[in-house]
């Protein structure tokens, strides 16, 4: 019980100490009020007492106010100091606690007991952390935290056999600028945007779900990958490369002619570096199908006739 009020002589009220904090150390009932009167208090400044009842450095008979007794629950924080916050919170009340280095890029996974009870879990993310952190609400017991762990706030959508046995390591929805594969830049691919039904055609091989993505930002890698290994790789950045629009401009170049088939066809044969013209191959699916192949070479055959002909 910490007591922290202007003291008293009942002798004649005159305040002699301004202020006094001390611990009552006695069993006493929580919710309860009490009045602590102190039988006599040492004064060991080199305060004036006389008058109010001092003797031999003591001032006696001491009047207190009123304490009301509140049961605290003890918290236990996490020893890696990734949570800053209270070592105990009153009864009843909501408990609240700051995440250090807080990154809006990440959703946090707070593990906890309470009292006994089982182990509970809050997510923390940049929509809905308070004050970069997050609150327990109604707090009946002692609180341990267990864990604190993080990840990229994202969904990874892997399409296996892209094209050639190379693998597309997608990043739908994620909060940050732009992001890295192995520190290799990652593009936003509009084709992919939007998609509320996959094509018939479609590689049957998709882990995740790449329907009604709001941002998609791609790289394409050789050979196979699991989530946990990707996102292992994945790293947040402060920008990002162009926008790989959806058109039938395979080569980028700004026109659209048989070249870009040609390139489309490249991209089928896997003639081309996949880091140097990584831009070739994702935009070579022109049917959004997930998959390169001469279906695209098609596709892009009809576009340019269509650009000539006007068929």
């Amino acid at each position: 019980i910490l007591y922290n009020n202007d003291l008293t002589t009942a002798a004649n009220g005159e305040t002699v100490i301004a202020k006094l904090t001390f611990t009552v150390n006695k069993d006493v009932e929580v919710d309860t009020t009490y009045k602590f009167l102190a039988e006599k208090v040492q004064v060991t400044s080199d305060y004036d007492a006389a008058g109010s009842g001092a003797q031999d450095g003591f001032v006696e008979n001491v009047v207190g106010d009123e304490v009301t007794v509140v049961a605290q629950w003890k918290v236990t924080l996490p020893d890696n100091n990734s949570l800053t916050g209270n070592t105990y919170v009153d009864k009843n009340t909501d408990y609240s606690a700051t995440i250090n280095n807080f990154d809006e890029n990440m959703t946090y996974t707070i593990k906890y007991t309470m009292g006994n009870g089982e182990e509970q879990t809050i997510e923390v993310t940049k929509e809905n952390a308070v004050d970069n952190g997050f609150i327990i609400e109604d707090v009946t017991g002692d609180i341990v935290f267990t864990d604190v762990s993080y990840e990229l706030n994202c969904e990874i959508v892997l399409v296996p056999d892209y094209v050639n046995g190379c693998t597309l390591v997608i990043v739908k929805d994620g909060v940050a600028n732009g992001y890295t594969y192995d520190n290799a830049p990652m593009y936003p691919v509009a084709r992919y945007e939007g998609i509320t039904e996959l094509p018939a055609t479609a590689n049957s091989y998709i882990v995740g779900n790449i329907l009604n993505a709001t941002s998609v930002r791609a790289i394409l890698i050789e050979g196979a990958v699991n989530e946990a290994q990707a996102r292992a790789l994945i790293k947040a950045a402060d920008s990002e490369p162009d926008d790989i629009e959806k058109s039938f401009d395979v080569n980028g170049n700004g026109s659209l002619f048989f070249n870009d088939a040609m390139t489309a066809h490249g991209c089928y044969k896997e003639q081309y570096d996949l880091a140097l013209e990584l831009a070739y191959y994702l935009r070579a699916d022109v049917d959004t199908d997930l998959k390169i192949r001469t279906l695209d070479y098609d596709a892009t055959v009809g576009a340019i006739l269509d650009e000539l002909y006007g068929n």
